[in-house]
């Protein structure tokens, strides 16, 4: 969730599988990338290869909330 605005950069990017986890960001991989917005939020499962990117001027505040659970089947 993004609290703020009056900052610049930022931007949240998802990579494909050929991005390497701890490794400098390569342009070339990135599939989708999401510009922040105070009051938006932005949901993605956790497995998916992201980063935030740099931010040029200002600061970025955001709620970082995980959703957590278990799927139960009755027998």
């Amino acid at each position: 969730l993004y609290l703020n605005e009056g900052f610049g950069g930022g931007a949240t990017s998802f990579f494909s599988d050929a991005q390497q986890a701890y490794h400098p960001p390569d342009p070339a991989a990135v599939i989708q990338s999401y510009t922040p917005r105070q009051g938006e939020a932005l949901l993605f499962h956790s497995s998916l290869m992201h980063d935030g990117g740099a931010l040029e001027h200002g600061c970025k505040w955001i709620m970082r909330s995980e959703v957590m659970f278990e799927l139960l089947v009755d027998e």
